[in-house]
């Protein structure tokens, strides 16, 4: 089941533990919803202007922000321009993640990544080919990839050089919050 803003606290903490020390801080929220989780941090920060451009693929979502697949938008954005990009999404933002780490003029940024896999859930298949798994490997044995999703993908994060990540992790293991920036 989905649920907006799921351990809303820790989200939250996690941001403002992280945040880059400047005065105006402009935030890429591709999955911006009602735009609740970036306005408490700014309601808590109040010393620092954020500017925030969400984005979010319902209609019925409130306030201003660009509406459709954040993928589309983020391919065509000059990314460089943020200084945090926040992929809270209600699964695994792989193509994102893989889509702001290529992107060049990145360095410095901070990362916000929400990690959700479901009980059978398998990563994307790009990733495990990236880590060395075939994809006869993966189609032969399926199931064997369903366990352990945040690992290979700390692992996918290490191949891309991103070596210092914090890490929350709810009980069951299946939701993940991570933070990170990308190496100049």
């Amino acid at each position: 089941m989905q649920t907006d803003n799921s351990h809303f606290a820790e989200k939250v903490q996690l941001r403002l533990d992280n945040l880059p020390d400047k005065e105006t801080i402009h935030v890429l929220d591709a999955y911006h919803g009602n735009g609740l989780l970036w306005r408490e941090i700014a309601g808590r920060r109040p010393d620092v202007k954020f500017g925030v451009v969400g984005i979010d693929v319902k209609r019925e979502r409130r306030g201003l922000y660009l509406m459709g697949d954040n993928r589309k938008f983020i391919a065509g954005m000059d990314l460089s321009r943020f200084d945090v990009i926040d992929l809270d999404a209600y699964g695994a933002p792989f193509e994102q993640v893989e889509m702001v780490l290529t992107r060049p003029g990145m360095a410095g940024k901070i990362i916000f990544v929400t990690w959700i896999q479901s009980m059978f859930g398998m990563p994307p298949k790009r990733l495990l080919v990236m880590l060395g798994y075939t994809r006869a490997m993966i189609d032969a044995i399926p199931s064997l990839f369903c366990r352990h999703g945040i690992d290979k993908f700390l692992d996918y994060l290490a191949l891309r050089g991103i070596g210092h990540i914090k890490l929350y992790q709810d009980a069951s293991g299946r939701k993940n919050y991570l933070c990170f920036r990308i190496k100049n």
